[in-house]
């Protein structure tokens, strides 16, 4: 028996026949059936649906939906607008049932991956075309919230998961779904559309379906001989970028990325969970910096850090985590200590554009000085100086911007008290004084 989920059941009294739930029901109707006839959704409700199908789905299903809401976070059409209002996010919970299913399996299915890019790619180029497709993909994701609560008790008695580990995010859509999805809906027929962005909608709520099911067929049945780990296991938001083929060598460079990530609390105060994962991902890619020539090598760490800077992470956050990363294969590598010795020597080329630029003993007294004003407000976040003297020098060596991104986030007024954005604003400007001016 074919598995019947209730994502798109709009029916209801208030609804006729030209209200644009029931044209979206309609226009949708075949293409949602083709879904849940798929095999992979008839092996879930017979309890056999292999985990490593699952994990793909939730990395595929991560892609779709970050394409979706950085769309919705750009879009400036007013009625699109007015309906994400109720869209209801599960960022978060999706990257904790990640975190949480990387560690019983980290490898994809490289065909469903590759189909989530496609689908995530053409979410992002209908939306710029027509920012009213959105209203059709929301239709399709809120409307997938009535999905959520079958599949979430399916999941967990298929795979024996204790309470929400690993589908926390079907628990946060199937949340007062009945409520939520006629509030929805309701919003959604009372849209003031013309015949054009109506048919958009209705173009944007198929290439939903469509773009998903070509995931869901690559995701079960599927050749074991061909999984592997890929950047998106580590973090679905990377795209596909180079990760070592060992094993090993990726949870080395976890390891290293994560003592980084803990020894810099700025990384999850700003970042979150996503940044975690980007923290994953990068490690990984970093690590195969040691099977390129020095040359190369030394361009792609400056091309990252400064790619990094310009996002609000300078450069000297990539210095310690090459620096931990020399540390661990030393450890875990001793038979290839070149591979340390790699990437010591990168982290000894950025420490040394930095110190070019503010030497060592103006950063630490400019750093004391700072912590001096501030007293108990340090310990709260005690590298905030450093990092803002490290972006200066990172601007000084060419990332345009790098302190502008850092200095608007340490200096909101809804984060930080007066006292401390007055500190922070004349540390920039005395060490752009010293910069002008490196005497100790």
């Amino acid at each position: 028996m074919p598995l019947k989920i209730p994502v798109m059941n709009t029916s209801n009294s208030s609804a006729t026949e030209t209200s644009l739930r029931e044209r979206l029901r309609s226009a949708t109707k075949s293409a949602h059936s083709e879904l849940e006839n798929l095999p992979f959704f008839e092996a879930l409700a017979a309890g056999q649906l292999p985990l490593q199908s699952y994990a793909s789905y939730l990395r595929a299903w991560t892609r779709g939906i970050a394409a979706l809401e950085e769309c919705l976070a750009e879009c400036q059409h007013t009625e699109v607008q007015h309906l994400a209002t109720l869209h209801i996010p599960v960022m978060d919970a999706l990257h904790r049932d990640l975190i949480h299913l990387y560690q019983h399996c980290p490898t994809d299915i490289p065909d469903a991956m590759k189909a989530a890019g496609r689908w995530a790619a053409k979410i992002r180029q209908d939306a710029a075309a027509n920012a009213t497709t959105l209203i059709g993909l929301l239709y399709a994701v809120e409307g997938a919230g009535r999905g959520a609560a079958v599949l979430g008790p399916m999941v967990r008695k298929c795979f024996a998961f204790d309470q929400d580990w690993g589908t926390e995010a079907f628990t946060v859509t199937a949340q007062g779904v009945k409520e939520h999805w006629e509030a929805f809906v309701s919003c959604l027929d009372a849209l003031p559309l013309t015949a054009n962005e109506n048919a958009s909608a209705i173009q944007g709520a198929v290439a939903f379906f469509t773009g998903f099911r070509e995931v869901a067929a690559a995701l079960y049945p599927f050749s074991s001989d061909e999984v592997q780990i890929l950047a998106e296991s580590l973090n679905p938001h990377a795209g596909n970028h180079l990760v070592p083929d060992d094993p090993q060598e990726i949870e080395t460079a976890r390891a290293a990325a994560l003592e980084c990530w803990q020894a810099f609390p700025y990384l999850e105060r700003r970042y979150g969970l996503r940044g975690r994962l980007y923290a994953d991902s990068d490690g990984a890619w970093l690590a195969t910096l040691p099977s390129l020539n020095m040359k190369t090598a030394i361009n792609q760490v400056n091309w990252f850090g400064s790619l990094l800077a310009t996002r609000g992470m300078p450069t000297v956050i990539l210095e310690d985590k090459l620096q931990r990363l020399a540390a661990s294969y030393t450890t875990t590598f001793p038979e290839h200590p070149e591979r340390a010795k790699r990437f010591k020597a990168l982290a000894e080329h950025l420490r040394e554009k930095r110190l070019e630029c503010i030497p060592e003993t103006i950063a630490h007294n400019l750093s004391r000085r700072f912590r001096n004003r501030l007293n108990e407000a340090c310990p709260d976040f005690p590298e905030a100086p450093d990092l803002l003297i490290a972006a200066v020098a990172d601007e000084a060596n060419g990332a345009q911007g790098a302190v502008t991104i850092l200095r608007d986030w340490l200096g909101d007024e809804e984060r930080f008290s007066p006292a401390w954005i007055t500190a922070i604003d004349q540390l920039l400007e005395q060490t752009r004084e010293q910069l002008a001016n490196p005497t100790p």
